[in-house]
């Protein structure tokens, strides 16, 4: 059984049909890399949030409608890919546990708002979250001194605020 796998540090299962995990996929402790993109997974299993070793998480091209409120133990997630689902929120609360984050990749979902928080992801490099219905950049984006790719083309940006361009990190803007 795939659950009694419990030094499996990597796991590609993507292209299949899953719907969800087993609960006792948080026996994965050791778990580092999870592409679980094109399947037919309806939320963020909550056995997710448990894999504290977890830094690479893909679960695009998926049909999840919404994300947890609290991200529990991912502080060490340096890459989450949820691009083509069916999003229309990003959490507001418990930011903090992403602090790692460095690629979030949100295209072609839903999504209307950056989260309060958002800026607090620092560290963050990448930010892809083209194809939405973002009407605004994030408030506080200026805080935001790693960032290198904001990519918001396809959405509803109605205008670019001077903050903007006190991000000197940024290489890629694409609106």
């Amino acid at each position: 059984e795939l659950c009694n796998l419990r030094n499996l540090e990597l796991l590609h299962i993507q292209r299949n049909l899953l719907k969800g995990f087993p609960e006792a996929c948080e026996n994965w402790t050791k778990l580092h890399t999870l592409d679980a993109s094109s399947n037919q997974l309806e939320e963020f299993s909550p056995c997710l949030r448990k894999m504290a070793n977890l830094t690479m998480l893909d679960l695009s091209t998926n049909i999840i409608i919404e994300l947890p409120d609290d991200f529990g133990d991912l502080w060490r997630l340096t890459t989450l890919k949820l691009n083509n689902n069916c999003l229309l929120t990003f959490p507001n609360d418990r930011l903090d546990v992403l602090a790692s984050l460095n690629v979030l990749d949100v295209s072609f979902n839903r999504i209307d708002a950056f989260p309060i928080d958002f800026p607090y992801l620092y560290r963050i490099g990448e930010v892809r979250a083209a194809g939405n219905d973002i009407i605004a950049l994030p408030k506080g984006i200026e805080k935001m001194k790693g960032l290198t790719i904001l990519d918001l083309r396809d959405n509803m940006v109605e205008s670019l605020p001077e903050k903007i361009f006190k991000v000197t990190s940024l290489r890629e803007l694409d609106v």
